[in-house]
Parts: structure tokens; sequence; C-alpha cells
């Protein structure tokens, strides 16, 4: 789905987390999505939250227009190659399988691309301890 949206920044306590906050008619559950800029071609795969009214309502300042925002933290934003409340053209893909792999990549804590990586990596030593064995 192609759709025009405002980015906006997450809440503070939101800064290391992955995840993106959109609204409902957009995704209206939990999902690992693709988000690709369409202006730079840039791409993400990040877990999609719906951002509801208790979530917006808990910005003191400025509220978003309905079904036209996007909340990401600086490190999205970075990687998007976006600027916070400033309207961009996104490209929201919902999730298959290779985009919860993908997210793991992306994600902001060393520790879950850490965890990631050496989780595949165990998976490739064991199926060449599978494939020898087979062979021996």
């Amino acid at each position: 789905m192609e759709t025009q949206l405002i980015v906006h920044a997450c809440k503070k306590d939101e800064i290391h987390a992955g995840v993106a906050w959109v609204p409902e008619n957009i995704i209206n559950t939990r999902n690992v999505v693709r988000i690709e800029n369409k202006t730079n071609g840039k791409i993400i795969y990040i877990e999609a939250l719906t951002a509801d009214n208790n979530y917006i309502s808990s910005f003191k300042s400025s509220q978003p227009d309905k079904n036209n925002y996007i909340f990401l933290n600086e490190y999205y934003r970075n990687l998007l190659g976006v600027e916070k409340n400033e309207r961009y053209l996104f490209k929201i893909t919902k999730k298959n399988i290779l985009y919860s792999l993908h997210s793991s990549l992306y994600h902001p804590q060393i520790s879950i691309k850490l965890s990631f990586v050496l989780g595949f990596i165990s998976f490739i030593l064991g199926l060449i301890g599978i494939a020898l064995g087979v062979l021996s």
C-alpha cells in the first residue's frame, strides 16, 4: 500500500524499540512490515503497531492528523533518510517470513542483531554437521 505519511518522533521511552506506530487503516494487528521511502528508495523492516487514540493522546503538544502519520525513532528515520514533521510517500508491505529475519538485522539494539547473527551461524554449522554426518 502506497500512502503519504507525516513522520513524527516516537516517545522518549521508545528510542531503542524496534517499532513503528502507524494508523489503523494501514495495519490493524502487530506485524513485521517492509517500509520503503518512495522518494529515495531506502527500505527498512520493522515491527508495526497500531497507533490508537491512547498512544496519540499521550503527546501533549501537537497531535497528528488522523490516518496520515507514522511514528519512528531517530535510528529508523536516519535509515529511511527522512526528517521529522515532513510528508513522504511510503510503500508499506505486510510481512512474510523474510521480513521477520530482516527486522532483526535492522533493529536498533545490538543485542538483537548479535543474537540473530549467532543463531544464523549456529544454523549453518548445524547444517554442515548434518551433511558431514550423512556423508561419513
